[in-house]
C-alpha cells in the first residue's frame, strides 16, 4: 500500500474503519443472533458461579455454628462458670440439710456436651470431604474454567471482527480497481488482489478459530447439564452417607473420637457477614477468584490467625476471691461468687441462643441458595433444548425439584422443632430469671449501705469511749453520744438484717437459674443431634428416591450410595420422628413427647421451659412402658422408649415405613 500512495497520492486507500459504514447493509443476522445467545449464557453461567458460592458459604457457616454451639455447651458444662458450684470452690462449708447433690445432671450435661462437639467436629469434617471439595470438583471448577473461556471466546470475536473488516476491505477496493481501465489502477489490482487473498484467508482461520470456542461453550453447557449434575448428585449421596453416620456414632465411637478432631475456627468458603458473591455480581464487581477454590492447611491456618480475635473462644479464668477477708462473711462471699459465675453464664447461654438461631438461619438460607443452583443450572439449558432433547435434561429438572421438597422437608423436620424445643425454651428461661441482674445490683447497693453504717458506728463507739474517758465532758454531750449510737446500732442491724435477707433471696434465685441452666443445656445437647438426624433422614430418603445414580457414576459414588441405603433400612434414626414416611408426623410427634419436658425452677417444681426429656430418656422410669403389640410408630407408644430400639422392633418400624410408603 505504501508504493501505491508514492506513485498516486491522490488514490489513497481507504482506511478500513472508512468502509465500515458502508458494509453495514452486509450485517450478519445470524452472527448478532448467535452474539446475543451467547451473551446470554454468559451471564446464566456468572449467576450460576455467585450463587454456587454463596450457597457453599452458606452452608458452611451453618457447620460452623454447629461447632460453636457445641463450644458453648462444653463452657457451659464446666465447674468454672456454674454459680450452684461457687461454694465448693470457695471451700466453705455447707450446711446441715442443704441440697448439694446434682452431680447426675451434671455428669448427663458433661457427657451431652461431648457427644455434641465430637459429633459437630465429625461433621464438619463430613463437609469439608463431600460438600465443599465436592462442589469445588463438580460444579464450581467447571464453572471457572468456563468463565476464563469467555474472555478467549471475546478476544476470537475481536480477531473475526478486524479478520471481516480487512477483507472486506481489500475485497471492495479490489472491485474498484478491477473496474478502472487505467495502467496504474490495474499494477495496484494485482498488488492488492494478493493481500485481499491473504486477508479472506485471515478471516477463514479467525472464522473457524470462533466457531471451535463456540462449539467449546455447546459443550460446556452440555457438560453442567450432564455430567455436573451426575457429580452433584453423587456428592450429596457422600454428604448424606458422611453425615448420617456422623449423626448415628455409637457411645463407644463417640468416646474414640473425642479429641481427635478439632472444630473449625472459621468458614473457610467465605464470610457470610459481609456482600454475597450474587451481590457482587448485581454491581458488576467479577465473582470470579482463586479464594473460591478449596485452601489448602496453609492458607486455612493463616486465615485462622489473622481472624483469631473474632473467632469464638470462651477464656475459662481461675476463680480468685479477692474480697475474701478472714472472718467474712460466708454467706456474702458465696453470693458474690455466684453472681460473677452468674454473669458468664449468661452471657454464655445468650451465646447458645443466639447460636443455635444462626444455625437455623443458615441452615435455611443454604439449601434455599442450593435449590436457586439447582434452577439456575436449568436455566442453563436453552428452552428449545428442553422440548428438542428431554431425555438430556430431565436429570436437571428432576435434581432441581428434590432440592425444592428437601427445603419444605428442613422447614418441618428441623426449623421448626428447634425453633420450639430450643430457642423458645432458652429465651423463655432468660426472660424468667432477667430479674437476677436488678436483684443483684440492689443487693450491692443494701451491703454498701450496711458498710457505710457499720463504718460509722464504729467510729461513733470509738468517740463514744474517748468522751466518756475525757475529763469535764459534759452529761449532755454525753447522753447525745449515746443517742446518736443508739440510732445507728438501729440502722446498722437493720441494713445487716435486709443485706443477710438480700443475700439469701439472690442465693435461692441463682441456685434456680443454676438448676435450669444444667437441664435446659442438657436438654439441648441432647435434641441437637437427633433434631438435625430427623432432617438428613428425610434429606437422604429425598436424595435417594429422587437423585439415583447414573450408570456411570463413579465407584466412590457407588458406594456412598449403597452405604446411605445401608443407613436407610438399619433405620439410624428409627426411634426418632424423622424416620417416618410423612414429614408432618415428625412434628407432631416430638410435639406430643415435649409436653412432658420441664426444667426445674426457683421453687423447685416442674415448669414449661424445658424441651423433650423423652428425647434423651430422662424420666423415662416414670413412663409407662409400651404396649410388646403396639404400632412401632405410635406416639404414645413412643415416649416411653429408650434412645435405642431392638432388632424386633426396628424390624417393625422398618415395616410400617413401607406400608406408609406404598400407601
Amino acid at each position: 500500500m505504501a508504493d501505491d500512495e508514492a506513485a498516486e497520492p491522490v488514490a489513497d486507500e481507504p482506511a478500513p474503519e472508512e468502509t465500515e459504514e458502508a458494509g453495514d447493509d452486509e450485517a450478519d443476522p445470524e452472527a448478532e443472533r448467535l452474539a446475543e445467545k451467547q451473551e446470554t449464557y454468559k451471564q446464566k453461567v456468572k449467576t450460576l458461579h455467585a450463587t454456587t458460592l454463596d450457597a457453599r458459604a452458606q452452608l458452611a457457616e451453618a457447620f460452623f455454628q454447629l461447632g460453636n454451639a457445641s463450644q458453648c455447651l462444653e463452657s457451659l458444662s464446666g465447674h468454672e462458670i456454674d454459680p450452684l458450684s461457687a461454694k465448693a470452690a470457695l471451700g466453705l462449708p455447707f450446711d446441715a440439710g442443704e441440697e448439694t447433690d446434682d452431680s447426675q445432671t451434671f455428669l448427663e450435661l458433661i457427657e451431652g456436651a461431648e457427644r455434641a462437639k465430637a459429633t459437630a467436629g465429625v461433621m464438619q469434617e463430613a463437609f469439608h470431604g463431600s460438600f465443599g471439595e465436592g462442589m469445588q470438583n463438580a460444579l464450581l471448577g467447571p464453572l471457572e474454567a468456563e468463565l476464563e473461556a469467555f474472555a478467549r471466546t471475546e478476544a476470537f470475536v475481536a480477531k473475526k471482527h478486524a479478520a471481516v473488516m480487512e477483507a472486506r476491505h481489500y475485497r471492495d477496493k479490489c472491485a474498484a480497481l478491477n473496474a478502472s481501465s487505467k495502467t496504474k489502477d490495474q499494477e495496484k489490482l494485482a498488488r492488492n488482489q494478493e493481500k485481499s487473498t491473504e486477508a479472506a484467508a485471515a478471516e477463514t482461520v479467525a472464522t473457524s478459530d470462533l466457531a471451535g470456542a463456540m462449539k467449546a461453550h455447546d459443550a460446556a453447557r452440555e457438560d453442567l447439564v450432564i455430567n455436573r449434575v451426575t457429580e452433584l448428585k453423587g456428592m450429596l449421596h457422600r454428604f448424606c452417607e458422611l453425615v448420617l453416620t456422623a449423626l448415628s456414632m455409637e457411645p463407644a465411637m463417640i468416646q474414640l473420637t473425642k479429641g481427635k478432631t478439632e472444630l473449625d475456627r472459621a468458614n473457610i468458603y467465605g464470610d457470610v457477614n459481609v456482600e454475597s458473591a450474587m451481590a457482587r455480581l448485581r454491581r458488576g464487581v467479577a465473582t470470579m477468584t482463586t479464594g473460591s477454590r478449596t485452601e489448602t492447611a496453609s492458607m486455612k491456618f493463616a486465615h485462622m490467625r489473622k481472624h483469631a480475635a473474632t473467632t469464638f473462644t470462651l477464656a475459662s479464668k481461675n476463680v480468685k476471691n479477692e474480697d475474701a477477708e478472714e472472718g467474712a462473711d460466708p454467706l456474702a462471699l458465696e453470693v458474690d461468687e455466684m453472681a460473677k459465675r452468674y454473669e458468664k453464664a449468661r452471657a454464655v447461654l445468650e451465646q447458645l441462643r443466639g447460636t443455635v438461631e444462626k444455625l437455623s438461619k443458615w441452615y435455611e438460607s443454604g439449601f434455599e441458595q442450593l435449590a436457586a443452583v439447582a434452577g439456575e443450572l436449568a436455566a442453563v439449558v436453552p428452552e428449545d433444548e428442553l422440548a428438542r432433547n428431554p431425555e438430556k435434561t430431565q436429570a436437571v429438572l428432576q435434581f432441581h425439584a428434590t432440592l425444592e421438597e428437601a427445603r419444605a422437608a428442613l422447614q418441618a423436620t428441623f426449623l421448626e422443632p428447634t425453633a420450639n424445643q430450643v430457642v423458645a425454651p432458652l429465651a423463655a428461661g432468660l426472660d424468667a430469671y432477667a430479674d437476677l441482674g436488678p436483684m443483684l445490683k440492689d443487693r450491692r447497693a443494701k451491703a454498701l449501705e450496711r458498710n457505710h453504717y457499720q463504718a460509722k458506728l464504729a467510729a461513733l463507739e470509738q468517740q463514744s469511749l474517748e468522751l466518756n474517758a475525757k475529763d469535764g465532758a459534759s452529761d449532755k454531750a454525753k447522753q447525745q453520744m449515746q443517742e446518736r449510737l443508739e440510732r445507728n446500732r438501729t440502722k446498722a442491724f437493720e441494713t445487716d438484717e435486709q443485706a443477710k435477707a438480700d443475700a439469701l433471696a439472690c442465693r435461692d434465685r441463682l441456685r434456680a437459674f443454676s438448676f435450669f441452666s444444667r437441664e435446659q443445656c442438657t436438654e439441648v445437647a441432647k435434641a441437637i443431634v437427633p433434631l438435625q438426624r430427623g432432617f438428613y433422614v428425610a434429606l437422604a430418603e429425598k436424595v435417594v428416591r429422587g437423585m439415583s445414580l447414573d450408570v456411570n457414576a463413579t465407584p466412590v459414588d457407588q458406594r456412598a450410595a449403597e452405604k446411605l441405603r445401608a443407613l436407610m433400612a438399619k433405620g439410624v434414626v428409627a426411634p426418632q420422628a424423622g424416620m417416618t414416611a410423612d414429614k408432618h408426623a415428625a412434628t407432631e410427634a416430638v410435639r406430643l413427647r415435649s409436653e412432658s419436658g420441664s426444667f426445674r425452677g426457683a421453687s423447685g417444681h416442674s415448669g414449661e421451659l424445658g424441651l423433650a426429656r423423652s428425647l434423651s430418656g430422662f424420666d423415662a422410669p416414670d413412663r409407662p412402658a409400651p404396649s410388646p403389640g403396639g404400632d412401632p410408630m405410635d406416639p404414645t407408644a413412643m415416649a416411653g422408649r429408650k434412645a435405642s430400639l431392638s432388632s424386633a422392633e426396628t424390624d417393625q418400624v422398618r415395616a410400617y415405613m413401607m406400608a406408609q410408603a406404598a400407601a
